[in-house]
């Protein structure tokens, strides 16, 4: 049975319709999707104390169920701090207590303490390196400074904050 070209007209017509329609909405997810990513970033600098100046983004990555998470937040050391940090040491960061971005106790950090962690608090958990999809190269320069004597960290409520001047990296490390 043939089809009329009024039919032919009105199935392209509706292929056309279906092929905007999907167009629309892969845009939109898109755009949604880097409105979260944009989101994501702008969240976690704004925990890092003021202080500590991030260069550049490395990696955020991390697992999430209905309300807990885990996950890391890795940057480049900007080279202020790293200054700051050669000139001064662990007394640097002695200021460094509170989140730029938010100001609720959740936020706030502890005493800055220098490395390095115990392998039990870097390999169990502690820093959440295992829920990220992070290179391994990264994950080792990461325990390697955790572990060596030259960098710093401060614990907050389910998180952690490593300073590693040697690594220039900044690793904030959430669980919960």
């Amino acid at each position: 049975m043939a089809i009329s070209d009024r039919g032919r007209r009105l199935l392209r017509g509706c292929a056309r319709a279906l092929l905007y329609s999907l167009q629309t909405l892969l845009a939109l997810q898109l755009l949604l999707y880097l409105l979260f990513k944009g989101f994501e970033r702008e969240h976690f600098r704004q925990a890092l104390p003021a202080q500590i100046e991030p260069a550049g983004l490395i990696l955020i990555d991390g697992m999430s169920g209905f309300r807990e998470g885990c996950g890391v937040a890795v940057w480049r050391l900007s080279e202020a701090t790293a200054a700051g940090l050669r000139q001064q040491g662990l007394g640097y960061l002695q200021s460094a207590q509170q989140a730029r971005g938010y100001a609720e106790p959740y936020y706030r950090y502890g005493l800055w303490q220098a490395t390095p962690l115990s392998e039990a608090q870097s390999m169990d958990g502690w820093l959440p390196l295992g829920c990220a999809d992070a290179p391994a190269a990264l994950q080792e320069q990461i325990l390697r400074g955790a572990q060596g004597g030259q960098g710093y960290y401060s614990e907050k409520d389910e998180a952690v904050l490593l300073v590693l001047p040697a690594e220039r990296l900044i690793v904030f490390a959430y669980n919960g």
